[in-house]
């Protein structure tokens, strides 16, 4: 609903399971639009991860690239007066 909100075409979106390695792998994932440009990655954070930063467990995280975001300026067209 957000990306939608963001005027990103929800049917082009894509969820591979290739998050970096600080996510738990199996218990994470990737949001994309078409193959190439990642716009989030989401899931449980790695037990390691959270050994080393002493944190509790289980502890899930979401990470948005905006910038990665299409343009969403309006398109100016031709009116009729």
């Amino acid at each position: 609903a957000i990306l939608a909100a963001l005027g990103v075409t929800i049917d082009k979106l894509t969820i591979g399971d290739d998050a970096p390695a600080w996510y738990h792998p199996g218990r994470s994932g990737a949001i994309r639009l078409g193959p190439k440009t990642t716009l989030a990655h989401f899931g449980e954070v790695h037990p390691r991860v959270l050994r080393r930063l002493d944190a509790p467990s289980p502890m899930v995280a979401f990470e948005g690239f905006f910038a990665a975001l299409p343009s969403t300026q309006a398109q100016v067209g031709k009116t009729r007066t």
